[in-house]
């Protein structure tokens, strides 16, 4: 019988037998959860059961964790820069930097994403070109100075000063030449 079913509960993994097909083990699985009352996602849901979707949403939004971002996620040991970006690639977990707001985190992801030619969904993937111009130039920082100037932010309020000091600009002034910001210009 290869298929296994077990559940982790009470600080003990719980194995519930061995099974011939996969379904028969999902059902064991299922009953148990239902028994005991688990908030936890169901393989086959009932009325009133959780899709997997609604029971991890409902844990993180519990927790004032929950990011709208791929990519992103909040932490409360830093409440100045509680956004945290991450992207798991080649079977690595890749630390991103940390951020003020949760688009910062966001856009931080999106041009590791296009630097590393990921192949994944973007979170502003209106602002692909923008992102793609600052990595070709060899420089993954100004891609996201670059998606923070006043006319790439239109679709995402609070970002561009925020953004230009976390980038080490200073609050100077810039100006965007040939796809290259040039501080103290204007």
């Amino acid at each position: 019988k290869p298929w296994t079913a077990a559940c982790y509960w009470q600080g003990k993994q719980h194995h519930l037998g061995y099974y011939p097909t996969e379904d028969e083990a999902a059902v064991v699985y299922d009953k148990f959860v239902r028994d005991k009352s688990l908030d936890r996602r169901v393989n086959f849901p009932e009325d009133g059961d959780k899709s997997a979707a609604q029971a991890k949403a409902s844990s993180r939004s519990a927790r004032g964790v929950a990011s709208k971002f791929t990519g992103v996620h909040h932490s409360r040991s830093n409440p100045m820069r509680p956004w945290r970006a991450s992207c798991m690639s080649k079977r690595k977990h890749h630390h991103l930097g940390i951020f003020q707001t949760e688009e910062e985190a966001a856009l931080a992801y999106d041009a590791f994403v296009i630097e590393q030619d990921l192949h994944r969904d973007l979170n502003f993937p209106h602002l692909r070109h923008v992102l793609q111009a600052g990595v070709a130039s060899g420089n993954p920082a100004l891609a996201l100075a670059l998606a923070t100037q006043p006319g790439a932010t239109a679709l995402m309020p609070g970002m561009g000063a925020a953004m230009g000091a976390a980038m080490g600009m200073g609050g100077q002034p810039q100006a965007v030449v040939c796809g290259l910001v040039q501080p103290g210009q204007r």
